[in-house]
């Protein structure tokens, strides 16, 4: 029997045991459909499945994996969502970090390390790559630990679903987070936006504002709270969600709550898909890159009570103050666009509220 006949009857007994696509758009609504019903463990199965399919499938997944490590990413989500489910979030993160082989380390302030496992949190910081909030897990040991996250990570785990406060990206949140990021980030967020079903921009808004106070209600009742202010990627002018989020915290909060500034420094999206891809140069580049570890520097927490010249603050306004402090705190050069922003912000909150900082004291330890 010749390999042509031997590789037709094999794509025919695949056909028969799979219920396959006849198209590219059929790919991506078996890969929405998994994702919906299974999340990550849903993706590595019809992963898996095309492989064995028609070869004008297997190509187009070998031309993806040039650039974006697919099969890589949504087998580890699938093992990760797993050991969430078995041994808890911090224990998988440590496993994950461990697995990707990417090297690591954090530094912990002189001062209130033990708030940092026990009291009522709010931390925030950047988020350079999609690892960064499994290596803040890995590290705090937080009973009550969660996160303001995009919707769409509720449905590639599953079992972090407890953890999560999850708000659904409007459009130009999700323009913002493309750019810059490179080819691969490029690839996965144009995957995910044709698998993942977003609602409309007015039932999304109400959503994420509920979100919002559900979150201020965790951090009341002793529970900590991880919130990104400028979403994914690079240092940027920050969403007014931290804003919202303080301002329920200041009407809502009876005890004493702390803000927690965090930053992840040699961290990015390319490293993090260099460190998954099996590509030659992605292992040349894996090992130049492997010589600085990712290093996470979490600040002293900060009193609440320092928030309360803001009462009466516009969500944007508190979002400025705290940029500009942490920018202060971590000594970040943002864009000059950003820092403009940023000024003008402060001069009204000096105008019209008589603000004075320092907020709180100076210093990182």
């Amino acid at each position: 029997m010749n390999r042509g006949s031997q590789r037709g009857e094999h794509e025919q007994a695949t056909q028969e045991t799979y219920t396959l696509p006849r198209n590219w758009k059929g790919v991506l609504s078996c890969f929405g459909q998994a994702l919906s019903e299974e999340g990550s463990s849903g993706l590595a199965s019809t992963y898996e499945m095309l492989t064995r399919g028609p070869m004008r499938f297997r190509a187009a997944l070998r031309a993806i994996e040039c650039v974006f490590p697919l099969q890589r990413v949504v087998s580890m989500g699938a093992e990760f969502d797993a050991r969430i489910a078995r041994d808890g979030l911090c224990e998988a993160s440590r496993w994950l970090l461990t697995d990707s082989g990417i090297p690591w380390k954090a530094e912990f302030p002189e001062v209130g390390r033990e708030l940092l496992e026990s009291g009522p949190l709010v931390i925030y910081g950047n988020h350079p790559s999609l690892a960064t909030p499994f290596i803040l897990a890995a590290v705090l040991e937080h009973p009550r630990l969660g996160y303001i996250s995009s919707a769409y990570v509720s449905k590639l785990l599953p079992a972090m679903v407890p953890h999560l406060f999850a708000v659904e990206l409007i459009r130009h949140q999700q323009v913002r987070n493309r750019p810059g990021s490179g080819a691969a980030h490029l690839v996965a967020h144009s995957l995910l936006a044709d698998i993942y079903e977003r609602p409309s921009r007015e039932i999304a808004r109400a959503a994420n504002r509920q979100v919002i106070t559900n979150a201020a209600k965790h951090v009341t009742q002793g529970g900590a709270l991880v919130i990104y202010p400028a979403g994914g990627g690079k240092d940027r002018l920050w969403y007014p969600g931290i804003g919202r989020l303080c301002s329920e915290l200041l009407q809502q909060a009876e005890h004493t709550l702390y803000l927690v500034p965090v930053r992840v420094d040699n961290n990015s999206h390319s490293r993090v898909y260099c460190a998954l891809s099996n590509k030659r140069y992605a292992r040349r580049r894996t090992r130049r890159l492997n010589r600085q570890p990712v290093l996470l520097k979490l600040a002293r927490p900060l009193p609440f009570e320092g928030l309360e010249q803001l009462k009466d603050a516009s969500s944007q306004e508190i979002a400025a103050v705290l940029q500009h402090h942490y920018n202060k705190l971590f000594e970040v050069r943002g864009k000059r666009q950003t820092e403009r922003a940023i000024d003008e912000a402060l001069q009204r909150l000096r105008k019209d509220h008589h603000l004075r900082l320092p907020l709180f004291e100076s210093g990182r330890r």
